[in-house]
């Protein structure tokens, strides 16, 4: 597959200095200033349940530019098996996978969304918690700890229609107001939920 030309996609480092270059065969790092490369690992490859060694979708830098956020999946074609949040520690060189939202069926999750709180601590995802009689998603908020790894339910009694696959959740520059892509059958429609950032701080 690494003899395909890939199409890739790419997201610049806070700073500008330093663009991630991804596709479904490979995920770079970039340095404009030294024109160095680094590949970035984000998981290992395992014949048995993978497609392919884990790959983005979509990624977001932390504003504090510590951590890279990707949403992963290890499969070649859609309808994709599972797919996940993959956060990378670029201090640390450190990575952990999660799937926020329960299992649809044995072994497939989905996380549709993410966006960075501007206290480069937390992330809120969309995950999907059930398909309904119909066949389409059910979404639901969690946020996620990026150091520890820690998620929980948010607004559980709220669930999104799930129109797309990423680029789904946006927060304002305060940090209070969380835009929420959430369509019904019949129209297109954002969501804006208004969040006091001090309720996620850890007493």
């Amino acid at each position: 597959m690494r003899d395909r030309s890939p199409q890739f996609t790419m997201v610049w480092h806070p700073d500008g200095t330093q663009p991630v270059l991804y596709s479904q065969f490979w995920t770079f790092l970039l340095d404009v200033k030294t024109n160095q490369v680094y590949e970035l690992p984000l998981g290992e490859y395992n014949p048995e349940v993978m497609d392919i060694t884990p790959w983005p979708l979509e990624a977001q830098w932390s504003p504090d530019e510590r951590y890279l956020a990707f949403i992963t999946t290890d499969s070649t074609n859609l309808p994709f098996r599972r797919t996940e949040l993959t956060i990378l520690d670029m201090e640390t060189g450190e990575h952990r996978t999660l799937s926020p939202g329960p299992d649809i069926e044995p072994g497939r999750h989905y996380v549709t969304g993410m966006a960075w709180l501007p206290d480069s601590r937390y992330l809120v995802v969309l995950g999907d918690i059930r398909t309904t009689e119909t066949g389409s998603e059910k979404e639901c908020l969690f946020i996620v700890n990026a150091f520890t790894g820690e998620f929980k339910q948010i607004l559980p009694v709220h669930e999104f229609g799930g129109g797309s696959w990423i680029m789904q959740l946006a927060w304002d520059p305060t940090g209070s107001l969380l835009a929420v892509n959430c369509p019904t059958p019949e129209e297109g429609r954002m969501c804006i939920i208004s969040v006091n950032p001090n309720s996620f701080q850890e007493k």
